[in-house]
């Protein structure tokens, strides 16, 4: 029996065949569409329960757009889930206003974890988000902030990179193990012994911000103590922990929110 209709538009579709071809295995009957085109026509004649769509098609940077608003038009209760390899900041933006749309980057997303979003859409249910701590040597600050993320707010145990085995990678091959199919990073910047925060700590808060997006909300900066502000992170918002992680709970929650 299926468990439901999904359209997949992509111009390379034997790039993502087996994230395809597990969506089968899970019951789910799919239509193709290699061009906006015949995704157009498919959508006029068809109801789709979800649909996954790229934004960028050939000579086209709004397709995403294009198609979602058609969606939308015939459909209000269509989910939608963008699924690229590249994201323009004015598109981002204009997904994130609809609750019914998540957004998944290729690069980051096996077919085990697709099928795990097309089925959270279907369920109409929030998936937990898969968090990940950055720090210094304030020890304190994260073991407090690992502990109000899973006892608190009832998450997932985050990542700690310390805490995680090496099994034979060097140390930036064991960042970049962990830090895949992370949602949301939670970055501690606290001074070290010259005022500054660690040389890792601005280097992974950079990772994170490529790879999740600067303007996304999903890179959480929380800071304590005297420390110098790198010029490239000026402007950008802070969670103020010097009192503790408890007292400044009800801001990290607000930055959780669209998952909780």
């Amino acid at each position: 029996m299926s468990r439901g209709s999904v359209l997949v538009v992509d111009d390379r579709l034997s790039e993502i065949k087996y994230h395809l071809l597990s969506l089968e295995r899970e019951g789910y009957e799919l239509t193709t569409a290699s061009t906006t085109e015949k995704a157009l026509e498919e959508i006029a004649a068809h109801h789709f329960n979800v649909a996954i769509i790229d934004v960028v098609m050939p000579f086209e940077m709004d397709a995403g757009v294009r198609l979602a608003l058609e969606i939308r038009k015939r459909s209000s209760n269509c989910r939608i889930l963008v699924f690229t390899a590249y994201l323009q900041e004015e598109v981002f933006d204009w997904f994130e206003g609809d609750p019914k749309v998540r957004l998944l980057m290729k690069r980051e997303t096996s077919p085990l974890l697709l099928v795990e979003e097309v089925n959270a859409l279907m369920d109409d249910r929030k998936r937990p988000p898969k968090a990940f701590i950055v720090h210094g040597r304030d020890k304190t600050a994260w073991l407090e902030l690992k502990n109000y993320l899973q006892s608190r707010l009832k998450l997932p145990e985050p990542v700690i990179l310390t805490e995680q085995s090496s099994s034979s990678h060097t140390i930036i091959e064991k960042f970049e193990k962990y830090a895949e199919h992370i949602d949301v990073a939670f970055v501690i910047m606290t001074p070290d012994d010259s005022g500054r925060a660690r040389q890792n700590v601005i280097f992974e808060t950079g990772y994170f911000m490529g790879m999740l997006g600067r303007k996304s909300g999903r890179v959480v900066i929380l800071h304590r103590g005297p420390w110098e502000i790198p010029s490239d992170l000026a402007g950008v918002g802070y969670i103020d922990i010097s009192n503790g992680i408890e007292p400044a709970g009800e801001d990290i929650r607000r930055e959780l929110s669209p998952w909780l």
